[in-house]
């Protein structure tokens, strides 16, 4: 793309530009990461590994931006050493990898502890999640930077990982049956807003400080990374729990391995599911009750999205997804003066803006 034509982008378009720049070239370095591990893997495991891939090139990777554009806001010179960016940035897409496999798993995705052959893929599934470990390692031990900096990168991208098993292990004590347990909403909007930051906050923390430690960032301008980081995977994740009920036929790009409704038919006590248990009419509270354990029609999700927004759970969701959002673009705004500034500022749309949360509108 010519110079002129970046002039003349506005700010959405240069970031969609600067997305889909990385993302495309991070795909291509993983398809070549992907094919040195085939020959010894097998078929059956291999299947599982190239299927998520597959799924990811079709979109583009925000966690790989924010390695990249962290690491050209702070970097010291003009000169942009391509290969690196790249690797780090996979490191990044890798871990991602990594944390949507073990998920799969679960929060019984796609119901794979009850389908055909589920012992069999739950195995598979399992395995390719190591491979994907096995890789971040190999990726991370060819990158031409210091001992002591991969020692670094190694241990925030473990630490996220380990973070995220925590606040799985959360998740999966908080079912529907342990609404009583949170005698006030202040109770349950802690342990819920702890938990999302433990799944998904540390994982995007990481890949800010990532591209902030390769470019010789101050630790203050590290640390400040990390935070603005984890306010937007904590608000991602709100947006996400909400966009779990998205109609799959409603339009977009809809993840295979992420099914929606997961999170209500395995009877998680998300933020939206418990709005609608304590606030909801009886009838909303039974609809969503009935819904524990069954794979729901068309009329049935429908019926699910309704209830979001006649018990006012969708609009309260909403409202902590853009205190999020607020915080974040607040923070970014302490950072220093950069050329990427402007990139970094936008960033943060993605909490309150998605395709998923799009399909909810009525």
């Amino acid at each position: 793309m010519l110079a002129q034509d970046v002039l003349k982008m506005n700010t959405e378009e240069k970031y969609f530009q600067y997305l889909a720049n990385i993302s495309e070239k991070v795909h291509i370095f993983i398809d070549n990461e992907i094919k040195k591990v085939q020959e010894n893997t097998t078929p059956e495991v291999f299947s599982k590994i190239e299927m998520l891939h597959e799924k990811r090139k079709e979109s583009n990777i925000f966690r790989a931006f924010l390695t990249n554009v962290f690491y050209d806001f702070f970097k010291q010179n003009n000169i942009e050493d391509e290969k690196l960016v790249i690797s780090i940035c996979s490191l990044s897409e890798l871990n991602n990898y990594n944390a949507y496999l073990d998920n799969w798993i679960l929060d019984n995705k796609n119901n794979v502890w009850n389908g055909d052959n589920a012992r069999e893929n739950i195995g598979h599934i399992t395995i390719a999640s190591g491979i994907y470990r096995e890789i971040i390692e190999r990726v991370l031990l060819k990158i031409p930077i210091s001992d002591s900096k991969k020692i670094l990168i190694s241990s925030f991208l473990s630490e996220a990982m380990n973070h995220s098993y925590r606040g799985q292990a959360i998740d999966m004590s908080m079912g529907i049956e342990t609404i009583s347990n949170f005698k006030t909403e202040n109770e349950y909007l802690d342990a819920y807003t702890e938990k999302s930051l433990l799944q998904s906050g540390y994982l995007y923390g990481a890949s800010c400080k990532i591209g902030a430690i390769i470019s010789d960032a101050t630790q203050e301008m590290i640390d400040i990374s990390d935070e603005i980081g984890r306010l937007i995977g904590t608000g991602l994740h709100i947006s996400n729990d909400l966009g779990d009920f998205a109609l799959m036929d409603k339009g977009g790009d809809f993840k295979t391995y992420q099914d929606q409704c997961a999170d209500l038919r395995n009877g998680r006590l998300t933020l939206p599911i418990w709005y609608v248990l304590t606030y909801g009419s009886e009838s909303e509270k039974d609809f969503f009750l009935n819904a524990v354990g069954k794979i729901m029609t068309r009329e049935q999700h429908i019926a699910i999205i309704k209830a979001l927004h006649d018990s006012g759970a969708y609009g309260y969701c909403k409202k902590l997804i853009r205190k999020y959002y607020n915080q974040s673009k607040k923070l970014i705004k302490t950072l220093p003066e950069s050329k990427h500034k402007e990139l970094l500022q936008y960033a943060p749309v993605v909490i309150r803006n998605n395709k998923y949360l799009a399909n909810l509108k009525m």
